[in-house]
């Protein structure tokens, strides 16, 4: 059975092959940690470009 996941928020940081792309994913629920002037870490993940759904 595959598992339907929301699409969230992110930014493009860069390409890491053609067709690969850096996203991080800009969701308060997934704050790793706060930088030390309270600025949140959100995560990062590769994706393929046709996973990438533009708004």
């Amino acid at each position: 059975m595959i598992r339907q996941r929301p699409w969230l928020t992110g930014l493009v940081v860069g390409m890491v092959a053609p067709g690969q792309w850096d996203i991080v994913v800009i969701d308060d629920r997934l704050v790793e940690e706060l930088e030390a002037g309270g600025t949140p870490v959100y995560p990062v993940c590769r994706r393929a470009a046709e996973a990438i759904r533009p708004q």
